[in-house]
């Protein structure tokens, strides 16, 4: 990546000192794909670059392309922001309408993640499947990398947690096979690994990604490693340590960016929420929870929206106010009703079980319950009846209740 940005570089000087803006541009634009992986900062000041060089140019078909690139990272690398997420789809737009053929497969698979993090799952896929090279080749081997690591992401998004497993194993096997280190997909187990409540799991491939003789980046799996941990420690009641993981994480002095770094430091911000709730600071719990829930209206994505509202009716559940939390499961009922956000769903209709039996609505609080089980099992049926992470998922103390009633 170093040399590849040192090239990059290269390109865009020699273009810069000759007066080819247009090659500037394309330089200055290849050059975001190693710097978003070493470097994400200057990878943002090359793309401002880039986009500056092209309003000047008058070239409607490149303005577009790197209009939509440019928006693409910012919301990647830097923050989510809603006039980013319209101009990456303008941008599309324009290009969709100008009949554009040649614009690189790097741009559209960065449009297809803005996509996919507004809740567009099945559009998202659609473009993975027809844009995602069959075969790498040294031309196509980024445009590959980003289509892959959308379609995990959606994956995870969507609680297709078994198909997810079986493509990271197959990508595994075949990196080994390459002689190449499988980095991308041991991120994604290790996410995979917090998502079913496999917290150890995902401490020791975090540490094993991290090894000293590892050549690849690794602010993503030591932020992972920490959400992981601090939610271990949350689960064996070690509050203090847990508050100190999740702080980490979301202090941007201590964790700097990376890809989808903002999407980490509010999963911290639930973290914390969750250790305040759990302790009985009802006070933090509320603070932590607005913080949270103002991160996530900030953004498009469905599932923290739902995650956010629901985390919030917990809260006024605990303190018996029950209007407020009516009004918080209305909000995430919502969400999840509009959006496929299964992962989200189980828990606000979870949550939304507890609340009617405590208002005794004993006819909605079954409805819920029996919502809640049924995107359970269909996650949980994703993975092969024998699978481990099926079961770790299945015996956590939030999924395996909602499972126990419907036994008795």
């Amino acid at each position: 990546m170093t040399e590849s940005a040192k090239a990059y570089e290269a390109a865009a000087t020699r273009a810069d000192e000759t007066d080819l803006k247009a090659a500037q541009v394309h330089a200055l634009s290849c050059l975001v794909r190693p710097y978003g992986l070493i470097d994400p900062d200057r990878g943002l000041a090359a793309i401002a670059k880039a986009e500056q060089l092209s309003l000047a140019l008058g070239d409607t078909l490149l303005l577009a392309r790197t209009q939509m690139l440019a928006a693409g990272i910012r919301l990647m690398y830097d923050k989510w922001s809603k006039e980013d997420a319209e101009l990456c789809s303008s941008a599309h737009k324009t290009l969709f309408e100008l009949q554009d053929s040649a614009t690189p497969p790097y741009h559209i698979m960065m449009y297809a993640h803005v996509q996919m993090l507004q809740g567009h799952y099945q559009e998202a896929f659609e473009i993975y499947e027809t844009g995602i090279p069959k075969r790498e080749t040294t031309t196509t081997l980024i445009a590959y990398f980003f289509g892959l690591s959308g379609k995990t992401v959606a994956f995870l998004r969507l609680g297709r947690f078994g198909e997810l497993w079986r493509l990271l194993q197959e990508g595994k096997q075949l990196a080994e096979k390459n002689g190449s280190e499988p980095w991308l997909f041991n991120f994604r187990e290790a996410w995979l690994r917090t998502l079913v409540f496999d917290f150890d799991g995902a401490r020791r491939l975090c540490n094993f990604i991290m090894r000293p003789e590892a050549e690849y980046p690794t602010e993503q799996p030591k932020t992972i490693a920490a959400v992981a941990a601090g939610y271990a420690e949350l689960h064996c009641r070690h509050y203090d340590s847990a508050i100190e993981y999740f702080k980490r994480v979301r202090d941007p002095r201590i964790t700097p960016k990376f890809f989808l770094h903002w999407f980490w430091r509010m999963t911290a911000q639930l973290g914390l929420s969750n250790v305040w709730l759990s302790s009985g600071n009802l006070a933090e719990a509320s603070i932590e929870s607005d913080s949270f829930l103002e991160a996530a209206l900030s953004t498009a994505d469905p599932h923290l929206q739902a995650l956010a509202w629901e985390m919030k009716a917990r809260i006024a559940i605990v303190g018996q106010s029950w209007d407020a939390a009516g009004n918080y499961l209305h909000e995430a009922s919502t969400v999840v009703e509009k959006f496929e956000v299964p992962v989200a769903a189980w828990q606000v209709h979870s949550t939304a079980w507890d609340f009617y039996r405590h208002t005794k609505d004993e006819t909605r609080a079954e409805h819920n319950r029996a919502l809640a089980e049924a995107h359970i099992l269909r996650i949980a049926n994703s993975f092969e009846s024998d699978e481990p992470l099926r079961k770790s998922f299945l015996s956590a103390p939030s999924v395996h209740r909602v499972l126990d009633k419907a036994r008795t």
